[in-house]
Order: C-alpha cells, then structure tokens, then sequence
C-alpha cells in the first residue's frame, strides 16, 4: 500500500492507494496547526505503507515536520512529487516550470487523463487557481486569486464598516452585508472560471471543466460551464504520478 498526501495552506488530506487495483482508498482530512498531533492521532492507526508519496504547497517547514514523522514512525523515506517539463501527457506552459505550483501540475495530469481533451481545472482552496489545457495537454497558462474565506478577511482588513462582519449565505441577490460578502465572493470566483472557460471554449469548440479543493460545492453551481466536481483532484494526479513514477 502507498499513502498518499496532499499537504495544502491550510490542511492536510491523506489516502491510501492500492497499487495492485489502481484504486484511492478512503480519503481523510485535518487542519495543520498542530501537525504532530494530527499525525500520531490519525497516521499512527494505518497499517505501515510500503511508500509514501507527498504534494507539498503549505512550505517547507510542513514538509519536513510530516517527512520527520515518516521517518521516525515507519523508518521510510517519503518521496515529494516536483513539477517537470512534461508528464503523462501534459505539457508544463510556465516559462519555469518549476515555479508552477506541484498542485496545480498534479491537478492538471488528473484532469487531462479524465478529459482528454480541452479542459479548464479550478482548485477552490486557501488561494484559487484556474488552468487551461489545450485539446493536445499543453498547458496554456492560468489565473490566481484568493479564495472565498480569504477575500473575506482581506475586505474585514481594508474597510472598517466590515471589520465585524461573519458568516453569510450565497444567494443571487443579497439583501444583508453577510449576504453581500459571501455571494460577491463566490460570484467573483465562479466568473474567473467561465471566463478560462470560455476562453477555451472559443479556441477549440469543446471544453470541459472540472472543479476541486475545499470550497469547490460552494463555488460549483455557480459556474454556467458545468463542471465536474471532483474534491480530490490532486490526490487522483498524485496517484498517476506515483504509479508511472513519470
């Protein structure tokens, strides 16, 4: 068995994966605050994995705290999934590869081994990303913004009358400040991916798009592109990734 780990801004996701089916199993979360604690609650209860395989994006310091625990626990080295110039089909589009982020890349090699085709890929997380890849897997580029709780903060942050402003429901039309924040926020996000979308749509005439990440049911059904929603996106292209070991 491989575990495999996602390791985001803000939270930690782990499953395992059958490498004899090819198949993720059960897929758990926690927050990273306390890493350690985390860890020896929840990893401490699987069976030994043969191989540990991680996607890192939450920093150094996450990294090397959860490859201690790895090594100190189970004696294994884990192995950190990087971004190359190209992988499984897809084709890295950043001038340095390396700088693409490994979540956005695995999310990516997920998407295009679902699609094979044209397909915008939104991740829906701390921060949110938008890709494009062309009906032949090159990636063409994206778009970053802040995620949903983040433009929250940063409107508390910068303007005084909504400092004490919490919670709110999406709706089409707000009639309360909470209502407002919220449904402004999520708008903002879903037309960043229909505009990728269409963007796509104009070049190659079919596109699909696929929605992942932490907020992804929020943000889902107001994106006119109907997308597919797949919470565990990055997980499914670390799974490629570890399986064809590139």
């Amino acid at each position: 068995m491989t575990l495999l780990v996602d390791i985001g801004n803000s939270r930690i996701k782990w499953c395992p994966y059958d490498d004899r089916l090819a198949t993720l199993g059960p897929v758990q979360s926690a927050g990273t605050d306390d890493l350690e604690a985390v860890l020896a609650a929840h990893w401490a209860l699987l069976p030994r994995p043969e191989r540990v395989w991680i996607s890192n994006v939450g920093g150094p310091l996450l990294g090397a705290r959860s490859s201690r625990w790895v090594q100190e626990t189970w004696g294994l080295v884990p192995t950190f999934a990087a971004c190359g110039n190209q992988a499984f089909g897809v084709e890295n589009g950043y001038e340095r590869p390396r700088q693409l982020g490994v979540d956005r890349w695995l999310a990516m090699l997920a998407g295009w081994r679902r699609s094979q085709g044209a397909v915008c890929i939104a991740d829906c997380g701390t921060a949110v990303t938008v890709d494009a890849l062309s009906d032949r897997g090159r990636h063409l580029g994206g778009l970053i913004l802040p995620g949903l709780a983040l433009m929250r903060r940063s409107l508390a942050h910068a303007a005084a009358g909504l400092a004490a402003v919490q919670g709110g429901r999406i709706v089409p039309l707000a009639r309360s400040t909470e209502d407002g924040i919220a449904s402004g926020s999520a708008c903002a996000i879903a037309a960043c991916i229909d505009r990728v979308a269409a963007t796509l749509q104009e070049r190659y005439g079919q596109v699909s798009c696929v929605v992942t990440g932490g907020t992804a049911r929020e943000i889902a059904g107001l994106v006119q592109h109907t997308p597919a929603l797949m919470p565990d996106l990055v997980l499914q292209g670390l799974a490629i990734w570890a399986g064809g070991e590139r």
